[in-house]
């Protein structure tokens, strides 16, 4: 893949999957909403208003390829994207080389079936699955869209923050890429769009979290 050095600029870049070569047509994209901010715990245990760092996200399409779908970020060491071909068809993955802790040049990544990705144990914090009859059917508004907006913030526990080299800027840009790979699928199958209106960066211990357990993570967030 040929990439801009920096994000913010529309590409298009060629990908090879099963033999064939397909041309991904990518736009910057936001999913902040009006008003967001990016809070970072200070050593004291307050939060502070920091400005952010540009979005690094993008979204398009498979040109040649209606209903298409894909969603995409922009780092330092290559291009991470989410290929939706087709409406209901499992996605491919794209991941720089570089990223996977190869030697590697930015332009070379690995691309696989998202059905080879290894399963984590884990479990839903949810006790009961919801009731198919409990929710609503969706109605479409004047506009005649029936298209969900779900808002959300997003709290990165200390581990998290240093696991990308004790970089806001890094933090914030995995964040965004993770929530914008999830919206092009729940956006297909859900029609279920995301607005992030914030994001707290813990960059001190203590924070809230004293767990690894996701339960009783839940617990603590709520």
């Amino acid at each position: 893949l040929e990439l801009p050095e920096e994000a913010g600029r529309p590409m298009r870049g060629e990908l090879s999957l099963r033999g064939q070569t397909y041309v991904l047509g990518l736009t910057p994209y936001s999913m902040r909403a009006d008003g967001f901010q990016l809070l970072v715990q200070r050593a004291d245990g307050s939060l502070e208003q920091r400005e952010p760092a540009p979005p690094a996200t993008y979204r398009g399409a498979v040109e040649g390829l209606p209903g298409s779908a894909v969603a995409a970020s922009l780092f330092e060491g290559g291009l991470t994207a989410t290929v939706c071909l087709a409406p209901g068809e499992r996605p491919w993955c794209v991941q720089p080389l570089a990223l996977l802790g190869l030697e590697a040049a930015r332009a070379a990544h690995a691309v696989y079936d998202s059905a080879l990705v290894q399963e984590r144990e884990g479990l839903c914090a949810t006790p009961e699955p919801a009731s198919a009859s409990a929710a609503p059917p969706p109605t479409a508004d004047a506009g005649g869209s029936s298209t969900k907006l779900c808002e959300v913030a997003i709290d990165c526990d200390t581990q998290f923050y240093t696991s990308h080299g004790f970089s806001e800027a890094a933090t914030q840009a995995d964040v965004e890429s993770i929530l914008n790979a999830n919206e092009v699928i729940f956006e297909a199958d859900l029609d279920i769009t995301y607005s992030l209106t914030a994001l707290i960066v813990r960059t001190f211990e203590p924070d809230p979290y004293s767990s690894f357990d996701i339960v009783f993570l839940l617990s603590q967030f709520i």
